[in-house]
């Protein structure tokens, strides 16, 4: 687990080195339900496709989008 979480922490910060990441602040709750669902929905295309590594890395990148819609949250931002 602790290899899956340092990939998830890792996929983070490069969403926090993105010029789009200063608009995390103006995320609604509604935003990150649909920006989740949106990368969720793309590692199920994968599964569809038997693309097994590309749905690995869609699935981590939905998990740091949860962490980013909860570090939002704790801001205050939504």
């Amino acid at each position: 687990m602790r290899t899956v979480l340092q990939e998830i922490e890792h996929e983070r910060r490069r969403q926090e080195a993105s010029p789009v990441n200063c608009l995390d602040q103006g995320h609604t709750r509604n935003d990150w339900v649909a920006l989740i669902a949106a990368y969720n929905g793309c590692a199920s295309a994968k599964v569809v496709r038997n693309q097994g590594e590309d749905f690995r890395k869609c699935m981590v990148t939905v998990a740091a989008l949860a962490v980013a819609a909860i570090e939002a949250h704790d801001k205050g931002w939504c």
